[in-house]
């Protein structure tokens, strides 16, 4: 499975904060 996938479920609502700390 994609690990992008995998963060999805595992923390969904952490992908955002996650996705803006690395942008």
């Amino acid at each position: 499975m994609d690990q992008r996938l995998i963060e999805m479920l595992v923390c969904p609502l952490c992908k955002g904060p996650l996705t803006l700390l690395r942008e």
